[in-house]
């Protein structure tokens, strides 16, 4: 192979090598990269519910593998701690906050409970704010 056509293949490998070595931080101290651990990830329990794609590992994690939607698609169902918990907005539940009134207007002032589970297929009223959302159906 040609000298001059090695060249560029040294350069590019010798940066590579060098972005795997350690480099001084603002504290004066040496960080070697292959030594930080990566932060965890906090999933939301519709996230970890999302995640589980086998009747086994949902059943490991407390939850029921079932048949969804109109389209009967399997998912992992997690329950919710906080069911039945009152509230006035979905911030303060694991999945969602809807209102215990099977009929009330969208923008009436109301409270909720925490959803029982990460199942949302059926009509639902959310509550946002202490406030009524339209109903929504998911199929």
């Amino acid at each position: 192979m040609n000298k001059i056509l090695l060249v560029p293949f040294v350069f590019i490998a010798l940066l590579i090598l060098q972005s795997c070595s350690a480099y001084e931080s603002d504290a004066g101290k040496v960080v070697h990269l292959s030594t930080q651990k990566p932060t965890p990830t906090i999933l939301s329990l519709e996230e970890r519910a999302n995640g589980l794609t086998s009747q086994g590992a949902c059943e490991a994690e407390g939850g029921q593998w079932q048949k969804v939607g109109k389209l009967q698609r399997e998912a992992c169902i997690l329950p919710a701690k906080d069911a039945g918990q009152p509230c006035t907005d979905s911030s303060q539940c694991e999945v969602a906050c809807i209102a215990v009134q099977r009929r009330i207007d969208a923008g009436s002032k109301t409270t909720g409970q925490c959803q029982r589970s990460t199942q949302h297929f059926g009509c639902r009223t959310y509550v946002k704010d202490g406030v009524a959302e339209p109903t929504l159906c998911i199929d």
